[in-house]
């Protein structure tokens, strides 16, 4: 048994030595998702995108508009929402029914 120790610990310790392997990139894909199916809503002055696409490349929206046109990058990942509604941003998310009209927030409105 003792003879087994030497052996296993040098094994052990090349396994160790060698660390995790990072993964590489693929060139041009940045990470790139693609989400499709979901009700998207880009404008509270346009209607929603129904049945939309949009690329996502890092922490960026690059593309967006209906399912048919956008097109899935190769190395690309696909994730489908349909059912689901998506607002990429909320610009104003706290405000209050009446007091806003256009960019002013006088009583009167």
């Amino acid at each position: 048994m003792r003879f087994l120790i030497v052996p296993t610990t040098i094994l052990l310790l090349a396994v160790v030595a060698q660390g995790p392997k990072a993964s590489v990139p693929q060139a041009g894909s940045e990470a790139a998702t693609l989400f499709t199916g979901a009700r998207l809503i880009t404008d509270g002055d346009k209607p929603p995108i129904e049945n939309s696409a949009f690329l996502v490349e890092g922490d960026k929206i690059v593309r967006l508009g209906k399912r048919a046109d956008v097109t899935l990058p190769k190395g690309a990942r696909q994730i489908d929402l349909s059912g689901k509604t998506v607002i990429p941003a909320l610009i104003n998310a706290h405000g209050h029914v009446g007091f806003q009209k256009d960019a002013s927030f006088e009583k009167t409105n």
